[in-house]
């Protein structure tokens, strides 16, 4: 006969539903203001995470870079890490030119004094996960969260999870759902709505470098930079209806993705890497004959439908909140998924100081609520 696991029953004061870079930095912001919280992060993965194969999202801009370096106290360790990012670029009409340099071109010439980074998503989450550890946050990987318990009248949230191993009960005085687009809090409360913004997109990883300046002969075009290579910009290559992004990663490696309006490219024509290279022949050649001399370095390949949704409410003083793409979701140009995570991580942060009794929480979590809406819409 089958033993019933036993389940234990725990409190904690936060208890962060997901281990990805909202969950993770979210305990970080919190640690870092009250060391005596006890923090709980249940992820269903298991970590370590890949490296450069993992999901998309790897360049920043200047709110989440800030976040990160200033914040959290991550500049030294992202400088040693991971590259610096040297601003976005745009190229129009670059897949109507044998050279790039006769596209229309937008970017800098020089570092921008706001830096921001281009990040191996992957890496940076196993860094967090062993500062955390350090620190003596609970991190729980290989951890399914089967049942979340959000009656008002319950003093406490109550988290049900299981492991291959245990499974148990967690109170939390706050519950915060950051398992991205699982979206647990969302789903169970019933609070998504959509965002009007119906685009597609597809990302993968190659296990070798493209450099942009490869596609020009022109020696004025390559020096308009001062020697800093255009390779290590957010390179976009932009079409009717279409942006491709070309994002450099350590250890050289590539991030390349397509967003496109259905109405001018359906997703049916770039569903696997097949479809994409046969879309690219046409569209974008040089990239097209970069994708053909290096299929064998494919890595991965991903694609979402209609992946922008929004969210009815997102914070409150009743002991939730969703932070991150649990919530809302507004571009696979995932720089603005990071600068969402540093905002409403930080508003979350008030909210779990202020504590649930201070009475002026729940007009804090009301202000809060309407401030990220309207950023997001």
């Amino acid at each position: 006969a089958v033993v019933p696991m036993p389940e234990s029953r725990e409190r904690a004061d936060v208890v962060i539903l997901g281990g990805g870079l909202a969950g993770l930095t979210l305990a970080l912001q919190l640690n870092d203001v009250n060391p005596e919280l006890e923090i709980v992060i249940l992820e269903r993965r298991t970590f370590p995470a890949p490296e450069a194969a993992y999901k998309v999202g790897e360049s920043t801009v200047e709110i989440g870079s800030h976040y990160l370096s200033q914040d959290l106290g991550l500049q030294e360790h992202l400088e040693k890490t991971q590259l610096r990012k040297f601003g976005l670029r745009f190229f129009f009409g670059a897949g109507l030119q044998a050279d790039l340099s006769g596209a229309d071109e937008l970017g800098a010439s020089d570092f921008l004094p706001a830096v921001s980074y281009q990040l191996d998503r992957g890496r940076l989450e196993n860094d967090l996960v062993d500062a955390l550890r350090e620190r003596g946050v609970d991190v729980r990987d290989g951890c399914v969260v089967k049942r979340v318990a959000t009656e008002r009248h319950l003093p406490a949230r109550e988290v049900h999870w299981a492991s291959e191993d245990a499974s148990g009960v967690l109170s939390g005085e706050w519950v915060i759902d950051a398992s991205g687009r699982a979206g647990l809090l969302k789903q169970r409360m019933e609070l998504g709505r959509p965002s009007g913004h119906e685009v597609n997109a597809a990302w993968f990883r190659l296990g070798t470098e493209l450099d942009v300046e490869e596609w020009s002969g022109s020696r004025d075009w390559l020096n308009r930079c001062n020697g800093i290579p255009r390779q290590l910009s957010t390179n976009h290559l932009l079409g009717p209806g279409y942006w491709v992004w070309i994002i450099p990663l350590v250890d050289g490696r590539v991030s390349i993705g397509l967003v496109a309006d259905p109405r001018n490219v359906p997703l049916d024509r770039f569903r696997d890497f097949q479809g994409l290279r046969k879309w690219a022949q046409t569209e974008q050649p040089r990239l097209a004959s970069h994708l053909a001399a290096h299929a064998d370095e494919l890595m991965d390949y991903r694609f979402l439908r209609n992946f922008s949704y929004g969210c009815r409410q997102t914070f409150s003083n009743d002991g939730w909140g969703i932070s991150g793409e649990a919530g809302v979701f507004p571009d696979p140009f995932y720089s603005p998924g990071t600068d969402f995570i540093a905002i409403s991580n930080t508003l979350i942060t008030s909210l779990v100081e202020g504590g649930r009794k201070d009475p002026m929480t729940a007009l804090k979590a009301a202000v809060f609520d309407k401030v990220y809406q309207s950023f997001f819409a």
